[in-house]
């Protein structure tokens, strides 16, 4: 666990061992995190000395001359966290300190990221980093604050990883709030016994025969991943799902790649939707059948290319019979050949059932 504190925050410090110096004289100063200050995960830092020591300056009732010396030089700031939160120092004779820095040289990428401290709930457990994103290790609390605690029993534990907050407009950052997946950047969340009221794109997401419990009435432990977009990618091995009931897809599109082999096995398979009740064919099957259709066919029409004409009692041959007889056999020729021959044209190179 690391936490390194801005310039301007203060922190506290301890005498201890030195780690490389071993001798009995040997010592080192270490800090611990930063003061809160305001109880403000992104800033703590302090304009006034006022804060640090406030029995010195406030409480002692024989340090009149103290406090008088402290109102002449700063005065009676009643807003610190503005003054600190703009990089104002006080110098300690009624100047300030202009170019105080909040970044040096070594906090150049630091950008402030004014967010509403986390509620807190008896018994959490709660991590916040700088700009609004946080662990918490908590529990269903029914008081009517959260967005996880409308159902369950108080103390039925649940873990949330939050990653980005929108704080309620118009809201003092002093305002502590709690999560809301509805609202946060992107966020998990592991349950025990909670229900998450999240809100879908569309609510229509079940394609099974049986549908699952819905997502928001559901009340038993689940993951919940949310965020604008999730990808999952395996480095070196596989991508492995598997559910004791249903698994449901959807999205505008969706599409599969397979660079060698594609196999969707099931006793009941349904395109369309889950009443489909048209049977598909078996290719090599109907290229049997067709064949053999096809051959009785051109045999047919092979022998009514000798059918005649009998006028006056002579044979004379029927013209327009054996022009249409000869037609199709050519016909009959070219289908056979085209679609039904070494290589079938009507049967798919990548697709195979059973």
């Amino acid at each position: 666990f690391k936490y390194y504190p801005l310039v301007g925050e203060i922190v506290m410090i301890v005498r201890a061992p030195s780690l490389f110096n071993k001798s009995a004289l040997g010592v080192s100063y270490y800090y611990l995190p930063s003061l809160n200050l305001f109880n403000n995960p992104s800033l703590n830092t302090s304009s006034d000395i006022k804060i640090l020591f406030p029995d010195q300056y406030e409480n002692d009732n024989n340090n009149v001359d103290g406090i008088k010396k402290h109102n002449d030089i700063y005065g009676n700031n009643t807003d610190m966290y503005k003054d600190s939160e703009a990089g104002i120092v006080f110098n300690g004779d009624k100047s300030v300190k202009k170019d105080f820095n909040p970044n040096p040289s070594n906090q150049f990428t630091f950008v402030e990221n004014p967010s509403n401290p986390l509620k807190y709930y008896p018994g959490d457990f709660i991590l916040e980093g700088r700009y609004g994103n946080s662990i918490r290790l908590g529990a269903t609390a029914n008081d009517g604050t959260n967005s996880w605690s409308q159902d369950g029993n108080n103390g039925d534990p649940i873990t949330i990883i939050n990653n980005g907050r929108k704080d309620p407009p118009n809201t003092s950052k002093f305002n502590s709030i709690s999560e809301n997946p509805n609202v946060d950047i992107s966020s998990i969340y592991l349950t025990s016994n909670q229900k998450l009221p999240i809100r879908l794109q569309d609510p229509n997401i079940f394609s099974t025969r049986t549908k699952p419990t819905y997502i928001t009435t559901y009340q038993d432990p689940q993951i919940l991943l949310n965020s604008n977009r999730i990808v999952i990618n395996a480095k070196t091995d596989s991508i492995i799902g598997v559910a004791k009931e249903t698994i449901n897809l959807k999205g505008q599109e969706i599409g599969l790649v397979s660079q060698k082999l594609t196999v969707i096995q099931s006793p009941d398979i349904r395109l369309g939707n889950n009443q489909a009740g048209e049977p598909v064919l078996l290719g090599f099957k109907t290229i049997q059948m067709l064949d053999e259709l096809l051959t009785g066919l051109q045999s047919a029409f092979e022998s009514f290319k000798s059918i005649s004409n009998w006028p006056g009692g002579a044979p004379v041959p029927n013209v327009e019979v054996m022009e249409s007889s000869i037609d199709m056999i050519e016909q009959i020729k070219e289908i056979r050949t085209k679609y039904l021959g070494d290589n079938p044209t009507i049967t798919s190179n990548t697709t195979r059932t059973t």
